[in-house]
């Protein structure tokens, strides 16, 4: 199963989000494609 995971949080008075690709394989869990964004106070987004 491929599961596609999103959360948002702050990190020293700054808004990030971060968003990866799971793959579930014989009972083991593979995270992969991680990106993390930093949003700034117009709500842009700013790859890190």
């Amino acid at each position: 199963m491929i599961k596609h995971h999103m959360t948002k949080y702050r990190e020293n008075g700054s808004l990030f989000i971060e968003s990866w690709l799971q793959i579930d394989l014989f009972r083991r869990c593979y995270c992969f494609s991680r990106k993390k964004y930093l949003i700034d106070k117009r709500g842009n987004a700013i790859a890190c």
